[in-house]
């Protein structure tokens, strides 16, 4: 049996029924996932992972689109290899972890005027929770999915356990306290997106708040218990009492109605093009993450 063909049994045996089948159909999948394996070796020649292991972490995190070769396209191959041979606890990829993309941390920290002590903490906190499991179940870094850049996910998970703090602290956390909106991504990095979120600061929020009434109650719950309260896959799983997969899936496709939501209710306020549309829609995704902690953690009940 061909390499390519030990690849996509090792990655099929990883999918349930409906995207097994949706799989089989599509006959570039040995080829497509034979590309992740060279891409992610490529960035990280250093790091030892089997290319079995590698697939099957890709598919477990599929969220189900009707073209899975569409979906791999959409994978970032050397941030997923990087984050499954971390989770599994490769040394030479912790070390890679710690230069290349612990200082996230402290950038969106700083950026948010946070105190060194509390740089500090923070920092200590997401290597943690990130880098430790919690039996029985993995290191929260298991749960990137390689969709959007592992650095902006760490930053993310920064500000995520920064709030954390502040609230633990018995600080109050204002919800229209924009310091928390622009410490994920850094959009003075990217001029355009600077300009759009200047220009549509209030109807972004608008649009984003009005999107995120129209979830069920589950999908605001499991949003919330990911991106503010940290729970991992796993544990959201044993908190429904359903497979990790399952919950996973929960996650990702709330955030996605999200993100699909806020993108009808923006194509209703503003009159604009469909090019500056997708422009803008480019700032609500990299920011989704952070907008989902900020909304959600100032209408926790319990705060």
């Amino acid at each position: 049996m061909s390499d390519q063909a030990l690849l996509a049994g090792a990655f099929m045996a990883h999918l349930d029924g409906a995207l097994r089948d949706a799989a089989t159909a599509e006959a570039t999948l040995p080829a497509r996932l034979d590309e992740l394996v060279a891409a992610a070796r490529e960035a990280w020649p250093g790091i030892e992972l089997a290319p079995r292991q590698f697939v099957a972490r890709v598919a477990e995190r599929l969220s189900g689109q009707p073209s899975v070769a569409s979906e791999l396209a959409q994978v970032r191959a050397a941030d997923m290899y990087l984050a499954c041979a971390c989770a599994l606890g490769d040394r030479a990829a912790l070390v890679e972890f710690e230069r290349g993309y612990l200082p996230a941390v402290d950038a969106a920290l700083i950026r948010m005027r946070a105190g060194g002590d509390n740089v500090d903490e923070v920092r200590q906190l997401v290597r943690h929770k990130l880098l430790v499991a919690v039996p029985p179940g993995e290191p929260k870094i298991a749960d990137y999915a390689g969709r959007g850049s592992l650095r902006n996910w760490v930053r993310a998970t920064a500000v995520r356990t920064y709030f954390n703090l502040l609230r633990k602290h018995k600080r109050e956390l204002a919800p229209e306290d924009d310091r928390m909106l622009d410490a994920l991504p850094d959009v003075a990095d990217d001029p355009e997106l600077a300009h759009l979120k200047n220009t549509y600061r209030d109807e972004l929020k608008a649009a984003f708040e009005a999107a995120l009434a129209e979830l069920t109650d589950r999908e605001v719950n499991v949003l919330r218990h990911y991106f503010v309260d940290d729970l991992t896959i796993d544990q959201i799983g044993a908190l429904y009492r359903c497979h990790r997969v399952t919950a996973f899936r929960w996650v990702d496709r709330a955030r996605d109605k999200l993100a699909r939501r806020t993108r009808k209710r923006l194509q209703g306020r503003l009159q604009v093009s469909h090019t500056e549309l997708d422009s803008i829609m480019r700032l609500v995704q990299s920011q989704l993450d952070l907008s989902i902690a900020r909304c959600l953690g100032a209408s926790d009940p319990t705060d």
